[in-house]
C-alpha cells in the first residue's frame, strides 16, 4: 500500500528513522514512502552534531528540515519530499493529509519532537483529521522513549488524553529497568 510519512522534528531520532528507512526500502521497495514531509522550525547548530549524524558542520545554522529535504534523494531515491522550515501547525497537517489521500496513499505520522507542546497539539490535529499517529518519541534527561502505534488504534485517540496514564507507564517501566540494573 503506498504511503506518505509526515514527521514533526528534524533532530537525532528524525535523523536515525529516515536512515533506517533508507535501507530497509533497499530490502523491501515497499517500505519506501511516496512523499515525506519534515516540519521543525529551529536550525543546526554545533552542538546538534554528535548525535544528529545527517548534518555536516557547514550545516550550522541552517534550517533542520531543508538539509534533511536536501539529503533525501541520497537516502530514499524518487520521494517527493517537503521542508517545513516552521514549527508544527494544524494546517500543515491537514494539507499533507489531503495531499496524501488524493493520491491513494496512507499517512503514517511520527511525533519525534521533545517538547510535550508539540506532541499535544500535532497528535490533537491527528486525531481531529482522524489519522493515526504511528510513532511517537522523544529524548528526555534520563534517555530515550519511543512508542509504536499500530494500524487498529482508534484515531480519535491523541497523546494529550492519554499522556497521564502514559506518564505512569514510563514510571513504572523507569522503576523496573533499575531494579534489573541492580
Amino acid at each position: 500500500e503506498p504511503w506518505a510519512l509526515f514527521i514533526v522534528s528534524a533532530g537525532a531520532l528524525t535523523n536515525g528513522l529516515l536512515i533506517a528507512l533508507s535501507h530497509a526500502s533497499r530490502l523491501h521497495p515497499a517500505l519506501r514512502p511516496r512523499r515525506v514531509a519534515i516540519c521543525d522550525g529551529d536550525t543546526i547548530s554545533t552542538s546538534n552534531l554528535n548525535r544528529q549524524i545527517l548534518y555536516e558542520f557547514e550545516d550550522r545554522g541552517r534550517p533542520k528540515s531543508a538539509v534533511l529535504v536536501e539529503r533525501l534523494p541520497e537516502l530514499l531515491e524518487g520521494v517527493a519530499a517537503t521542508a517545513l522550515e516552521r514549527h508544527f501547525e494544524a494546517a500543515d497537517l491537514a494539507g499533507f493529509v489531503a495531499t496524501a489521500k488524493a493520491a491513494g496513499e496512507r499517512v503514517v505520522i511520527a511525533l519525534l519532537t521533545d517538547t510535550w507542546a508539540s506532541r499535544h497539539e500535532a497528535s490533537e490535529a491527528a486525531a481531529l483529521l482522524g489519522v493515526e499517529v504511528h510513532l511517537y518519541a522523544g529524548t528526555h534527561f534520563t534517555g530515550g522513549r519511543a512508542r509504536a502505534f499500530g494500524a487498529g488504534l482508534d484515531a480519535s485517540w491523541c497523546l494529550a488524553c492519554g499522556t497521564e496514564q502514559l506518564q505512569v507507564r514510563l514510571a513504572e517501566e523507569a522503576a523496573e529497568e533499575c531494579r534489573l540494573r541492580e
